[in-house]
C-alpha cells in the first residue's frame, strides 16, 4: 500500500486479506456507490420493516446509496448472510463488514452469535426493545390511516395481522405502506 503526503511517500505490506479487501476497495474509487453498489446495506427481517425504513432514508439520507435488504422473517436472516457472503466474499475481512447493518424484532429465535460468527460485528446488529416495526410507526400516521387518535394508537399492541379498527383493516404490510406514503421530513418520529 503506498501512501503520499505532500513529498513524504510511506509504503506498508499488505500483511492480510482485510488489508488486501481495503487495497481493493481503495482501487475502486474508495466509494462503493461509485460503482452503484450501496454504500450500506441494512438487513431486516420482513417487508413492513422494509418499507418503512427504505421510506425513512429516502426522506433524511436522500444522498447515500443505502440498500434496505429483507429476508422472509429473521429464520431467513442467515440465509441472507450467507448469500452475502458468496457476494462479497467473507464478511468477516470484506469492505462490506462495517456496512452491514442488521435489525431484528425482539423475539427472535436465531442467536445473536450466529450473525457475529457470519462476519457481522455485534455493533451492527440492532434488536429492537419492542417485537415489531409497527410500534415505531409516528401514532400521527397510524391514527391517519384507521381515523382515530393518536393517543388510542399508543396504546396498542401490532400483534395481529390484520389490524382492524374502526370498521378498517390493513394488513401489516399494507399498514407499512399507507404509513411510509404519509412520512415527511417534518414528522415527529420515535427516539428509538
Amino acid at each position: 500500500v503506498v501512501a503520499t503526503t505532500g513529498i513524504l511517500v510511506t509504503v506498508t505490506p499488505v500483511c492480510s486479506v482485510a488489508d488486501y479487501r481495503q487495497l481493493q476497495f481503495n482501487m475502486l474509487g474508495n466509494a462503493l456507490a461509485s460503482l452503484s453498489l450501496p454504500s450500506v446495506i441494512v438487513l431486516v427481517e420482513g417487508v413492513s420493516d422494509a418499507v418503512f425504513l427504505t421510506k425513512l432514508v429516502q426522506i433524511y439520507v436522500p444522498q447515500r446509496r443505502v440498500s434496505v435488504v429483507r429476508a422472509e422473517g429473521e429464520g431467513e436472516v442467515l440465509k441472507k448472510l450467507n448469500y452475502f457472503s458468496e457476494v462479497f466474499g467473507d464478511l468477516a475481512t470484506s469492505s462490506y463488514r462495517d456496512r452491514l447493518f442488521v435489525l431484528l424484532d425482539k423475539q427472535i429465535s436465531v442467536r445473536v452469535s450466529r450473525i457475529e460468527d457470519q462476519g457481522v460485528p455485534k455493533s451492527n446488529i440492532t434488536i429492537l426493545p419492542r417485537n415489531g416495526i409497527e410500534y415505531y410507526y409516528p401514532p400521527e400516521l397510524v391514527a391517519q390511516v384507521f381515523r382515530c387518535t393518536a393517543d388510542e394508537v399508543k396504546s396498542w399492541k401490532f400483534e395481529a395481522d390484520p389490524m382492524k379498527f374502526n370498521g378498517i383493516s390493513k394488513s401489516k404490510k399494507d399498514l407499512a405502506y399507507s404509513v411510509a406514503a404519509l412520512l415527511t421530513i417534518d414528522t415527529p418520529l420515535s427516539d428509538e
